[in-house]
């Protein structure tokens, strides 16, 4: 087996492979001195779909390693060899887009997803009144689920292998990662933990029972997204003008100076608080996001730990527990005024913690890692709940129990 130039996207899980040639001698086969006996399609399947890269598979190679498995084992019930070499090649790839690009298209979808984020916490929290941080179902658990499953189909389509790799990877590190955020889930589940949520009894219980209830609905929503992503997304069609990056690159440019301006201009003019907090946490968002897609390279090599998302979501948690005090100890606010610091906290904690962390990428990571090594994966996720709990719950604590001191 020859590799070439192989790289891996952290983010997505996509596999960026210049070719990969499967070659075997029949001889060695039989002896399993090379492949350790795996026939041809067990072996072509682990290159092309090495973290779900569907893409990479081609329906003609895997017919050929299907016919090299059935001569092999006539060959092999007729006790003859063969010195013949199958070659089964992976599609190469697009060229991976400049780092400008990718961050470009991730600073723009951020805005977007932190936007819809917000939304959607007003449309089943204020409105509805489906969300409370009181609740099991607390704000940002919608918009959790639906972006977990989002990126589950964006990460099982062809997209990824397509020329539109910058307009993917803002779409999933971009969008999905700030429509879903760890950082404002984890502070409500640890302000309950403390016992400033007061509007239930038991609200120990009710944050480790949100715990178990929201982590079962975010792998559950990324898996169902996967197979969505399979059965429809394969569907779609793969075939991208070669004019497609050029396009999306001016389009998403013009958006994003644009949205920038615009959101300036509403932190400005728009008369409300509740306006300008708003356009004040979407300027805020592409920050974290950036930052997020700077740190998910980095990951610990002998385990495949994927460090960046730790650090990434442990830090956009404190900080965010941090501004929670803030707000509470430091920020005064007068009766009829625009109070800028309530504007600019709710700006940092909404906007740059919330797109700093992320659920969605979280669950597909805790994902990937299960099949290999499932002790690892449940590890890394009870690693990343406790020391995010028990760090932001001494902070929460002290802050609520302050005044007893």
């Amino acid at each position: 087996m020859a590799h070439e130039n192989v790289t891996f996207e952290p983010e997505t899980g996509v596999v960026m492979t210049s070719f990969t040639t499967v070659h075997q001698n029949m001889t060695s086969f039989n002896n399993g001195d090379e492949t350790n006996g795996k026939p041809y399609k067990e072996r072509y399947l682990e290159e092309a779909l090495a973290y779900e890269n569907t893409e990479a598979i081609d329906e003609n190679e895997m017919e050929l390693a299907n016919r090299r498995d059935e001569e092999v084992s006539i060959q092999s019930r007729n006790g003859k060899g063969s010195q013949d070499v199958a070659q089964v090649r992976v599609k190469d790839p697009p060229p991976t887009p400049p780092q400008w690009q990718l961050y470009m298209h991730i600073a723009f979808f951020a805005m977007c997803g932190c936007l819809c984020r917000i939304g959607t916490d007003k449309i089943f929290g204020t409105l509805a009144v489906i969300e409370n941080s009181g609740e099991v179902v607390n704000l940002s658990f919608i918009s959790n689920m639906v972006g977990s499953f989002v990126l589950g189909a964006l990460n099982a389509s062809p997209m990824g292998s397509t020329r539109l790799g910058a307009m993917y990877k803002g779409l999933t590190t971009g969008f999905c990662g700030s429509y879903t955020t760890w950082s404002k889930w984890n502070q409500q589940l640890s302000l309950a933990l403390v016992g400033e949520t007061n509007t239930v009894s038991q609200s120990q219980v009710l944050s480790i029972v949100s715990w178990f209830i929201g982590f079962h609905s975010f792998i559950g929503s990324y898996c169902v997204g996967l197979d969505f992503g399979k059965d429809v997304g394969g569907r779609i069609g793969k075939k991208v003008s070669p004019n497609g990056p050029k396009i999306s690159n001016i389009a998403v440019a013009v958006l994003l100076f644009s949205a920038a301006a615009g959101f300036i201009v509403g932190v400005i003019v728009d008369p409300t608080q509740t306006g300008k907090s708003i356009w004040m946490a979407v300027l805020f968002a592409p920050f974290g996001a950036c930052i997020r897609a700077y740190l998910a390279k980095y990951k610990y090599e002998r385990f495949m730990l994927p460090l960046g998302t730790l650090l990434a979501n442990l830090l956009g948690a404190l900080v965010l527990a941090a501004i929670h005090v803030i707000n509470v100890r430091a920020v005064t606010c007068g009766s009829g005024t625009i109070c800028w610091g309530s504007v600019v906290t709710y700006g940092i904690g909404t906007g740059f913690c919330a797109c700093l962390t992320t659920v969605s990428t979280f669950m597909s990571e805790i994902y990937k890692l299960r099949p290999a090594n499932p002790k690892f994966a449940y590890g890394y996720a009870i690693l990343t709940v406790v020391i995010c709990q028990v760090l932001c719950g001494i902070i929460n604590g002290i802050n609520y129990n302050y005044d007893t001191y």
